[in-house]
């Protein structure tokens, strides 16, 4: 991995200059906002989020949980077919 310099531009105008592995800045600034830019909104609620589903983590429990019960459920279909 390389090693970056944070570019984020504190308020007395200088450069951070902290090492860092992301392009966005360092652990300081990803945290602070920085990684807004690459948040989308969830498709429920428009919180922002950085899941690959478009989900919140309170919103993609549901769609976990749902996927998993069809699983299941295609499961129990199948072992009655082959019975």
């Amino acid at each position: 991995m390389d090693r970056l310099t944070c570019p984020h531009i504190k308020r007395d105008g200088s450069i951070c200059d902290n090492n860092c592995t992301r392009l966005v800045g360092c652990l300081l600034h990803w945290k602070s906002g920085a990684n807004k830019l690459l948040k989308t909104p969830c498709r429920i609620c428009d919180e922002p989020t950085l899941s690959y589903t478009g989900f919140c983590s309170k919103h993609a429990k549901k769609i976990y949980h749902r996927v998993e019960r069809e699983r299941k459920r295609q499961q129990d279909v199948l072992s009655h077919i082959t019975l």
